[in-house]
């Protein structure tokens, strides 16, 4: 019987796992994690706003839950809670307001600069709504109740 070589040995090895990693992975499995981010500014809301705020987000749709994490810094009032919290996922299109779809959690030491996060499970329509780019980021403040900075989603291909 001829003996293998330690190259051999570890290509069979290497090819094994591959070949379990994608049976594991296999189209079969569904659409893979999608990712978007945004830039967060007042020029963005709609109305555009003049603010020297700025902030940014990004959003991972896997399944049916979107996973959203950013911050903000430099609000020109203190954070303004709307419908339950000072910052949400809206939709609608990059030149007009939309429904809230989602609170997201808000985390400031001094309302004017701070983290935002959150887990959302989106219908079928809103997470078709993500992929077409029509789900954004607002941040309501006492200075601008229906938004100091907004950022809409662009989707950028499946998550790293």
């Amino acid at each position: 019987m001829p003996r293998r070589s330690a190259w051999s040995s570890r290509a069979a090895g290497v090819a094994a796992v591959l070949m379990l990693v994608a049976a594991c992975t296999g189209p079969g499995d569904g659409p893979q994690p999608l990712t978007a981010t945004t830039d967060l500014a007042g020029d963005h809301e709609v109305p555009p706003v003049t603010t020297a705020a700025s902030g940014t987000a990004t959003a991972t749709l896997e399944g049916s839950t979107l996973t959203i994490g950013g911050t903000f810094s430099d609000l020109s009032s203190d954070l303004l809670s709307v419908a339950g919290s000072p910052a949400h996922i809206h939709q609608a299109a990059p030149d007009a307001n939309g429904p809230i779809v989602g609170n997201l959690d808000v985390g400031s030491d001094d309302d004017r600069n701070g983290s935002l996060s959150g887990s959302l499970e989106l219908t079928s329509a809103e997470q078709q709504a993500f992929r077409d780019g029509l789900l954004y980021v607002n941040v309501h403040t006492a200075d601008h109740p229906g938004g100091e900075i907004r950022g809409q989603f662009e989707p950028i291909g499946p998550a790293n």
